[in-house]
């Protein structure tokens, strides 16, 4: 199937490793023109501009530096909770959310947005209002101080990152959808054998990261992402749109349903069942 993506403009955060490595690949397969925004370049040369998600002033000369018509941006970039709670924000959540509102009125009609949030952000119907409060904070700064007001450890921020990511895409879905087709989805995936991995196993319960690899057969592979990624960015995705989608070989749903048990962990709607 041709995903019209040929000759498209795309840019890439964490394009240098890992599911944002596979995208890049999966994305110029389809003929898509691509440039990669990482803190780091990419080991093969492609087209790069260094940017820091945790710096706005890095953002604002990345987005200087880019085409003036962007068709789609995926925002992939992101680290685990082992860094600090305020560093996981600015990166995870307030970094994506700064990027994605200044290229937002340059992505031509038609074009999306793709946020990799995270399985982890699986209870963030639980937390919407919390959630935005920190969406609805007007400015990188003011993020940075809503964060200071409601300090994290380092896990419990990239839990709530991805929970604000998805509810950020569905909360911002409708903002260009109407008149010009613009789109904006989120993927979660589940354990995903990226070099981001093992610090999860630092840092998440590695009884519950064990239990549900076995369950669904293992790890999933960025390659996997990408191809979902790709689509959703794809002109063929047109009327999907605020959607966050789920991609963890069905151990999320197993979650949610009771049907496949963490240790530890309580799914609050089914909390005494």
């Amino acid at each position: 199937m041709d995903l019209q993506l040929a000759g498209k403009n795309i840019v890439v955060t964490g394009g240098s490793s890992g599911i944002g490595e596979a995208t890049v690949r999966s994305l110029e397969a389809e003929g898509a023109v691509v440039t990669v925004l990482d803190i780091k370049a990419p080991a093969d040369g492609r087209a790069h501009v260094q940017c820091s998600l945790a710096d706005p002033d890095s953002v604002a000369d990345a987005v200087e530096q880019l085409p003036e018509r962007v068709f789609g941006l995926v925002n992939s970039a992101g680290v685990s909770g082992e860094q600090a709670g305020e560093d996981v924000m600015r990166i995870n959540f307030l970094g994506l959310r700064e990027l994605t509102e200044t290229l937002y009125d340059r992505l031509e009609p038609g074009g999306a947005v793709v946020n990799v949030a995270s399985d982890a952000g699986m209870f963030w119907r639980d937390r919407v209002a919390l959630c935005r409060e920190l969406i609805e904070t007007p400015s990188y700064e003011a993020g940075v101080e809503w964060v200071k007001a409601n300090p994290m450890s380092g896990p419990d921020a990239y839990w709530f990152s991805k929970e604000a990511v998805v509810v950020y895409t569905q909360y911002r879905a409708l903002r260009r959808f109407p008149a010009d087709r613009v789109r904006m989805n989120s993927v979660s995936p589940g354990a995903i054998a990226t070099p981001l991995l093992p610090s999860f196993y630092r840092t998440i319960d590695k009884d519950q990261l064990d239990t549900a690899r076995d369950a669904v057969g293992g790890d999933g592979a960025p390659a996997d992402v990408a191809t979902l990624i790709t689509f959703l960015l794809s002109p063929r995705a047109r009327w999907v749109n605020g959607e966050d989608v789920n991609i963890s070989g069905g151990g999320d749903g197993a979650m949610m349903t009771g049907a496949l048990v963490l240790p530890g962990l309580e799914i609050p709607h089914l909390a005494g069942t």
